[in-house]
C-alpha cells in the first residue's frame, strides 16, 4: 500500500489504495494517480495543489488524494487532498482540504483518514511524528481539538521559517 524509494537526496512515496479493502475511501499519491479530473476543491486550494505538483512534486508523491468508491459502474471520485513536504526525516503537512460538496462531519472523517496515512508514512521514514503547518491560531485550536495535535513552541528551531500567522503543530508517533 505504501512504498518508499530513496536516493541520495530525495524520498519518493508511492501510496496506492491505502488503507485497502473494505473501506469506502482510499488514498493514492500523485506519484501513482496524477491529478484527478473533475475534482471540486476550493479555488484557493486548487492553486496550492498546482504549485505543489510543480517542480517534480507530483513525481515524488507530494500530494495525497483521497477517493470515495462508488457503485459498480462508476469510478471513484476525489474527495480530499493533503499537501506535504518531506525533509531530513520530517514529514510536514502544508495544506489539506476536502471537496466543496462534503459536509463538515464527513469532511472531518476524510481529513482524519488522510492524516492517518501521513502518520504511517512518517513512521516508515522513522520520523518522531507528523508535523502540520496551519495558517492561524483558530486553525491550530481546531486541529488540536479535532485531531489531537499539539503546538510546537515558537522558539523551537523548526518554527524559524514560519510566516507571521502560521502555527506549527505536531503529533508524536505512538
Amino acid at each position: 500500500m505504501i512504498r518508499i524509494a530513496r536516493s541520495k537526496n530525495k524520498t519518493v512515496f508511492y501510496v496506492d489504495g491505502w488503507p485497502g479493502q473494505p473501506s469506502d475511501y482510499f488514498i493514492t499519491s500523485s506519484s501513482v494517480c496524477g491529478h484527478p479530473a473533475g475534482a471540486e476543491w476550493p479555488d484557493s486550494f486548487e492553486r496550492r495543489i498546482r504549485l505543489r505538483r510543480r517542480e517534480r512534486g507530483a513525481e515524488k508523491g507530494r500530494v495525497l488524494y483521497e477517493f470515495q468508491r462508488r457503485g459498480l459502474f462508476q469510478g471513484p471520485i476525489p474527495v480530499g487532498a493533503l499537501l506535504y513536504h518531506c525533509q531530513s526525516r520530517r514529514l510536514i503537512v502544508t495544506g489539506m482540504a476536502t471537496s466543496v460538496f462534503k459536509t463538515e462531519q464527513v469532511a472531518r472523517q476524510i481529513q482524519l483518514l488522510m492524516l492517518g496515512c501521513a502518520m504511517e508514512m512518517s513512521a516508515l521514514i522513522q520520523c518522531v511524528g507528523l508535523e502540520w503547518i496551519v495558517e492561524s491560531e483558530r486553525a491550530a485550536r481546531a486541529a488540536r481539538e479535532a485531531y489531537g495535535f499539539s503546538r510546537v513552541r515558537r522558539r523551537d528551531s523548526r518554527c524559524a521559517r514560519l510566516r507571521r500567522a502560521e502555527v506549527l503543530l505536531e503529533k508524536r508517533s505512538a
